[in-house]
């Protein structure tokens, strides 16, 4: 073997890397995006979770425990219902993730050394946060009334195992086991046609570029839109063929079944895939090979809809930089209607905000994929 000549294909090869400067991109920054993005995202720590509260006793133990869970920083009372059904509304709805319900006569209960109980009402759609919330209240909640006890015992002048305990119900909501196949199932199909819109249409412009076809196409009468749409319809039409074979999957190995429509699934999906694809195709006409459009392909959609979307780890959790971009993303719209037809039997209408959103982004993506194919001819 001669040191020298494989010094110089080394250099050879260095200087065409060196001439490329988007994959000199990829190599460095990417490294440096997936410590980032896995280390906000890879946190099941619960903070400042959507909580609601039902304080039917009005009373100073009461309102005191919840200043005190409040004070926590885990939970975020935004909501202070007076009715049940005002309640379960608001759960169904999303607007609050958890509700503290503390039944009339709690302290009452309590001062006659009663055995006396709060309840918690869980949304169970996010069977990891519903899990980790579960847990920080039972904590949180039995040492708050543990020391409001010892407080009042000191108070009256008794000792402190003569006022009776408080104890913690939790009620789960729309997954009441807590299945995580409940909750993935849906969530995989956004993943999954995520990366199949990469795979399918982010090499379908750069492919005919490097054939030489191109040229041939563009001698033909056809519009530029035409031609866009003219790619996508057929990967569109096998796309949806996919949602119907994992809706099957989904309920033929893992038993979950959508409690919703499934002519509303196949209508927010056929929005979803439709702006997947426009993202594909977009990345398509501007990369300058196959290589760089597939790299460009995953990178903007699989990878950020696996760790951004809401798909595992909760949003909550990011700082407001990465949730910015999440509320970008098809897929973190896509999920919160996929999961309301699939958890809560609801139509994607009653997440309306999230459905326009998503509505909204399949047609701006059009129109840049339509610019940036534009840009290239």
């Amino acid at each position: 073997m001669s040191l020298r000549r494989v010094v110089a294909i080394a250099r050879a090869e260095g200087l065409l890397l060196r001439r490329d400067p988007r994959s000199l991109a990829v190599i460095f920054l990417l490294p440096v995006i997936l410590l980032i993005l896995y280390g906000y995202g890879l946190n099941f720590d619960l903070h400042n979770l959507p909580t609601g509260v039902l304080d039917l006793d009005r009373s100073d133990l009461s309102r005191e425990i919840i200043q005190r869970a409040a004070a926590s920083g885990y939970f975020s009372f935004v909501a202070d219902f007076h009715r049940h059904a005002d309640l379960v509304r608001a759960l169904r709805k999303r607007q609050v993730l958890m509700v503290l319900v503390i039944p009339p006569g709690f302290t009452a209960r309590v001062v006659a050394r009663k055995q006396a109980q709060l309840e918690l009402c869980i949304d169970g759609c996010d069977a990891v946060t519903a899990g980790t919330a579960i847990a920080y209240a039972n904590r949180l909640l039995a040492r708050i009334t543990q020391e409001e006890l010892r407080h009042r015992a000191a108070r009256l002048g008794l000792p402190e195992s003569l006022l009776a305990g408080i104890a913690v119900h939790a009620s789960v909501l729309y997954n009441p086991g807590l299945d995580s196949a409940a909750f993935i199932v849906p969530g995989l199909m956004g993943v999954v046609m995520a990366l199949m819109a990469a795979l399918l249409t982010s090499t379908c412009i750069v492919r005919e570029r490097e054939v030489g076809t191109i040229e041939a196409l563009l001698a033909t009468p056809i519009q530029p839109a035409e031609l866009l749409v003219g790619k996508l319809l057929p990967y569109a039409a096998v796309a949806m063929i996919d949602i119907g074979l994992l809706a099957l999957a989904g309920a033929v190995v893992f038993d979950v079944l959508p409690r919703g429509s499934f002519l509303q699934l196949f209508l927010l999906s056929a929005v979803f895939i439709a702006a997947c694809l426009f993202i594909g195709i977009a990345i398509s006409g501007r990369a300058g090979s196959q290589r760089i459009a597939i790299v460009g392909g995953l990178l903007s959609l699989m990878l950020p809809t696996i760790i951004l979307s809401g798909f595992v780890f909760p949003l909550a959790n990011f700082p407001w930089a990465l949730k910015g971009i999440s509320y970008i993303l098809p897929a973190t719209h896509y999920l919160v209607g996929v999961r309301a037809i699939y958890l809560r039997g609801v139509s994607p209408i009653v997440f309306w905000p999230n459905t326009m959103a998503l509505v909204g982004e399949a047609v701006l993506l059009f129109l840049v994929a339509l610019k940036l194919f534009r840009a290239r001819l």
